[in-house]
């Protein structure tokens, strides 16, 4: 017993003594906390729409949600991944006056742009309402996001550019908890004092997002006036990126992005085509519940971005592998108790939501089983965009994108919500399998982790 003791002592002193482990436990301890306020909030609020407006409503806020997410995605062109690598870069090689500079130029471009996307879109509602999903109460949900995505864009960049000053709370705060509990407070409040419409959810969703855009703009800006001072030399000495650079390194990460964009949606916005806006509801619930197994790997993967990029840039190429190690344990060691729960209590985890949600139990064990095996291959994308091989994530996520999709296409007509948990699974696999490959390659190292195997 003491000689268990003597090296349980000997492991916690030795990650606590050295300074980049020691970063990664502290921040991911309270990303942890942060991430699981997020997911409680997430959770709360779509019980309360469940409840309250019922599994047709849940299909139509979960579509005109992710109809956002993916305009969101095609206006940012992967700068939202894009300025954690260079704002980390240029705050630790020159200054953060030259970081934001490079920020300032990113959003720029990308307002009026979002402007221009968000016009469209408000056209273009009725058409993809009624031709893409034969649901005229989606009209509605559409034009009202399609207003909000300049402020979405606001929200998505601030968070980030907190994230690559390792302002992790921030971060966290501006792109999901702020939205999630502004969202729910604002339901909430419409409930008591206005007669139920389903159209509530989505206003509180707007007026949600644009609290939160205007709230870490005002606090990105009081964090510069603070962190600057007086680098006017150092500063008019040093050239920073311009648009053009900044964009040959960004496209890259925004295929990857896109193609992440049909990885985390498709499933839904296919139900959504050959299925109900009912199924769509019940499907939702299934895959946010399943997401819970890689909860660890989300909140991990909020502090190693900068990290990777930090300790790549600076030729630390041991220690750099030693951090993935690490955190590839952290990882599944916080994930597989969340996987034997899950599976174990499926049915009355999804019967909270009310009877109807327990016909989504086998998709349930089909994504978790897809979530841990993603959780045991680690950071590797993460790895591959922070080092320089953005290139190589881009091949790795088209082919599980293009699996994704075809999988989504070919089984969903067939096998509902089984079929669409099946194809995403499918599709993480090969994406992390790939990626893996590629890792080994480049870092001569293994990057999955699985227990008790050397």
């Amino acid at each position: 017993m003491r000689v268990f003791q003597f090296k349980l002592g000997s492991k916690i002193s030795h990650y606590t003594k050295n300074k980049d482990y020691w970063e990664l436990i502290k921040g991911s301890g309270v990303t942890f906390i942060l991430r699981l306020l997020s997911f409680i909030l997430l959770y709360v609020l779509n019980f309360l729409i469940a409840k309250v407006y019922g599994a047709e409503a849940l299909g139509i806020y979960t579509l005109s949600f992710t109809l956002l997410t993916i305009c969101l995605t095609l206006v940012l062109l992967g700068t939202d991944t894009a300025i954690i690598r260079l704002i980390t870069e240029y705050r630790s090689q020159y200054s953060m006056k030259h970081a934001n500079t490079i920020f300032t130029k990113v959003m720029k471009l990308l307002l009026p742009l979002s402007v221009l996307f968000s016009a469209l879109l408000f056209i273009l509602a009725e058409p993809i309402a009624i031709l893409g999903f034969q649901e005229q109460l989606l009209i509605q949900p559409f034009r009202i996001v399609s207003i909000i995505l300049p402020f979405m864009v606001m929200t998505r960049m601030y968070s980030k550019a907190f994230r690559a000053v390792k302002s992790i709370t921030k971060s966290i705060y501006f792109e999901i908890i702020g939205i999630r509990f502004g969202n729910l407070l604002l339901l909430v409040f419409f409930l008591l004092i206005l007669n139920k419409n389903f159209m509530h959810i989505i206003y509180a969703l707007s007026i949600a997002i644009t609290i939160t855009a205007f709230m870490s703009m005002y606090s990105w800006h009081n964090y510069i006036q603070k962190d600057v001072g007086d680098q006017k030399l150092l500063f008019n000495q040093i050239e920073t990126k311009s648009l053009k650079e900044i964009l040959h390194i960004s496209i890259p990460m925004y295929l990857t992005s896109a193609m992440s964009l049909i990885l985390n949606w498709t499933d839904v916005v296919m139900l959504g085509v050959f299925q109900s806006t009912s199924a769509v509801g019940i499907y939702s619930i299934v895959l946010k519940l399943s997401l819970l197994i890689s909860f660890s790997l989300s909140s991990i993967n909020m502090i190693i971005l900068p990290k990777f990029s930090e300790l790549h840039w600076e030729g630390r190429k041991h220690d750099l592998i030693k951090i993935f190690r690490f955190s590839s344990r952290l990882i599944v060691w916080t994930s597989i108790p969340l996987l034997f729960i899950i599976i174990l209590f499926a049915p009355a985890l999804l019967g909270i939501f009310g009877d109807v949600y327990v016909e989504g139990v086998i998709p349930l064990i089909i994504l978790c089983i897809g979530q841990c095996i993603n959780a045991c291959a680690g950071s590797v994308m993460q790895l591959l965009n922070m080092t320089g091989n953005e290139k190589l994530a881009r091949n790795a996520i088209v082919i599980s994108a293009v699996t994704n999709v075809l999988g989504n296409l070919i089984l969903i007509p067939f096998f509902g919500m089984i079929g669409a948990a099946v194809a995403t699974s499918l599709s993480i696999i090969v994406r992390e399998v790939m990626a893996s490959i590629y890792a080994y390659k480049i870092f001569r190292f293994r990057t999955w982790y699985i227990p008790f195997v050397k």
